[in-house]
């Protein structure tokens, strides 16, 4: 019996262990950004089109209903040196049906957009004042109480993703030591222990401790 129980525990413990190294070893995919880039609406300056990513190019398969860690790598620095460090994260991102982005001027530059993730709204542009924000976009990391990756679910229908900084003034941004990227990884939720393999390790630690105090009972011969 006890054998039996202390065998269900070493194949419970490795089934936790491969768990806990799918989620963390997973392979990457890196991209690296450039923070002038965007899918958002921008006014009255020059900017750069967010490069979209083929999800059918990854490293890995990615279906609806998979899990995704978007990690955001590096820093930005939001205009000159003299004002500006090379400290900012924020960063966000929009899964869509197609790569087709619009043009600047217009609000909703992503037509194949799909939501995703808790929608995050976006600022208006620094100069004219004017909405930026759509519904589907969701935020992957942030400078203020700093958050540098979110796990996402793919949507139906999502053949490609556009990451990019976020920002209300875009065409004055650096990336002085070329180090934004963002990763993108499959996620594996790490499995809880479940209610029978709890009972099973109790049941394993209490027959142990009761052998070991029968050991410990156990007359010893005389001298």
């Amino acid at each position: 019996m006890f054998i039996a129980n202390l065998i269900r525990i070493i194949f419970t413990c490795v089934a936790l262990v491969c768990g806990i190294m799918v989620a963390l070893f997973a392979h990457a995919d890196i991209f690296s950004l450039d923070p002038r880039a965007t899918y958002l609406r921008v006014n009255s300056e020059a900017s750069f089109d967010a490069s979209a990513i083929d999800l059918s190019n990854l490293s890995f398969a990615v279906h609806a209903g998979d899990l995704l860690k978007l990690q955001e790598l590096g820093d930005w620095q939001a205009g000159e040196p003299v004002h500006f460090t090379d400290t900012a994260k924020d960063t966000i991102a929009v899964f869509s049906s197609s790569s087709t982005l619009l043009n600047s001027f217009i609000l909703n530059r992503v037509p194949g957009a799909i939501a995703a993730g808790i929608p995050f709204i976006t600022v208006p542009t620094f100069f004219g004042d004017l909405q930026t924000d759509i519904p589907q976009d969701f935020l992957v990391a942030r400078t203020v109480n700093p958050i540098t990756s979110v796990v996402v679910r793919v949507p139906a229908g999502a053949k490609f993703l556009f990451v990019a900084a976020h920002d209300s003034h875009y065409s004055t941004n650096q990336d002085p030591d070329s180090d934004y990227k963002v990763s993108i990884t499959p996620f594996t939720a790490v499995p809880e222990p479940s209610i029978h393999q709890l009972l099973t390790l109790g049941l394993a630690i209490s027959l142990s401790v009761f052998a070991k105090r029968r050991l410990m009972k156990r007359p010893h011969p005389p001298s």
